[in-house]
């Protein structure tokens, strides 16, 4: 509803009794008009047709039987009255229509007019929030800039597993793991760990890389698959949990986790209250995804969010998995986590990794741009076979296209531009024209 009607409907009653006021005043000048255009033939005077209408009252006959002579002397009559009574006419059919009007005001007054309000929504509150976790999250972000390039590419699609390497995997809580399943120092998927790590009873898993290492898109990527039921399918995790998603330079450590959770998800309107999240946290049916530790501003305020992730995530849910993501630099001192954590350290892409990723990246932009068919995915693992390639035997460029966020750029870059140049410094500016360009 437009804020023009939205006034119009609040004064309504007003707007109605001056409505009719003018209408009432209106009408009367236009009958006063029309009594004035009329002239009778036989009428010379006001006396005379008072006269007339006198005699005629005297031995009138009944309504239906005046004669057009008695009935033309009984209007003149009127007429001359009413001229006579101008003001007097005007000023009652104006109080009449504005004693109408002023009761109708008081009548709507006693009504009170109810708020509008939103329709409800009818789905469940857990559907709302998992809807808004696929909506918001389901596109792989482009380093927060516009490009030419005006494709949502979904997360899904693209992710290629990373690989970590385990460490301090001696302190479960149940003594010492099965070094024959899991050493030291071996590669492993993040899932994997995760699964180690609920078996094994840590208190959670912390995951370490290098800046553009991808350890947001891989908290994102397990919010996605456990907010679309495929983390069996995906993850290997036959495990339903409700995924929470928390950024961690948000987090308020005065405050508990639900009212940090509330507090993030409230410019969302979800409807949602700590009656929603608290049954999925105290039975241990939620994971809780706590990204970016290093992105807290100061060393200080790090060791408080650390203290709040274990006051407040880990003894207050202990159930609950939790795994928190940030860089090497921002884990150190008073911010690393007391008690158990898995730690894993996120590994560069291997060459296949490479690969796997230019062709699905290519995959999902050239289907969404032209369309989904056997040609175009064709034609996407043949520019994605070609890129890698010229990746592969300019070691200037392998060495950048390890990070997941760098090949990204690249991929974008010589998607945009067609080729890739040789040189480092020239690849840093293709890149930030790319990444600049609206």
């Amino acid at each position: 509803m437009s804020t023009g009607f939205k006034t119009m409907s609040k004064y309504r009653s007003t707007v109605l009794m001056l409505a009719i006021a003018s209408t009432g005043f209106f009408s009367a000048k236009a009958l006063l008009a029309q009594a004035d255009s009329l002239t009778l033939r036989d009428t010379t005077s006001h006396e005379q047709a008072a006269s007339d209408a006198a005699t005629a009252l005297k031995g009138a006959n009944p309504p239906d039987s005046l004669s057009a002579t008695n009935f033309k002397t009984l209007f003149s009559s009127a007429k001359k009255w009413a001229n006579d009574n101008d003001g007097f006419i005007t000023l009652f059919a104006a109080l009449v229509a504005g004693g109408w009007a002023f009761f109708l005001f008081r009548k709507s007054r006693k009504t009170k007019q109810q708020p509008l309000r939103k329709a409800p929504d009818p789905r469940s509150a857990k559907e709302r929030y998992l809807d808004y976790i696929v909506t918001t999250h389901r596109n792989l972000p482009v380093a927060g800039f516009e490009t030419n390039l005006r494709v949502p590419i979904p997360l899904e699609k693209v992710y290629v597993s990373l690989q970590a390497r385990m460490a301090e995997i001696d302190r479960a809580r149940d003594g010492r793991p099965d070094f024959r399943e899991f050493q030291p120092d071996r590669n492993v998927t993040a899932q994997e760990a995760l699964q180690f790590a609920l078996n094994k009873k840590y208190d959670g898993v912390v995951i370490l890389g290098q800046p553009g290492a991808g350890k947001t898109t891989l908290a994102k990527y397990f919010l996605l698959c456990f907010a679309a039921n495929k983390a069996e399918k995906n993850l290997q995790l036959a495990q339903k949990f409700l995924p929470i998603l928390i950024f961690l330079r948000d987090v308020d450590p005065e405050k508990s986790c639900v009212e940090n959770i509330l507090a993030a998800l409230q410019k969302h309107r979800l409807g949602l209250d700590d009656k929603f999240f608290l049954p999925y946290l105290q039975k241990g049916e939620a994971i809780l995804l706590l990204d970016g530790l290093d992105e807290v501003p100061t060393e200080e305020k790090r060791r408080q969010v650390s203290q709040w992730i274990h006051q407040q995530a880990h003894l207050a849910f202990p159930r609950c998995p939790i795994m928190v993501t940030s860089r090497f630099s921002g884990y150190r001192g008073g911010a690393v986590l007391p008690g158990y954590y898995l730690r894993l350290e996120i590994q560069d892409y291997a060459l296949e990794q490479v690969k796997q990723f230019l062709e699905n990246w290519l995959t999902a932009v050239e289907t969404h741009v032209h369309e989904d068919s056997r040609y175009w995915r064709n034609e996407a693992k043949q520019k994605a076979e070609d890129l890698y390639r010229r990746l592969e035997t300019t070691p200037a460029l392998r060495e950048l296209a390890v990070n997941p966020l760098m090949l990204q750029i690249i991929a974008l870059v010589h998607r945009d531009r067609g080729t890739l140049p040789e040189r480092r410094i020239e690849l840093y500016k293709e890149c930030t024209d790319v990444l600049l360009e609206r």
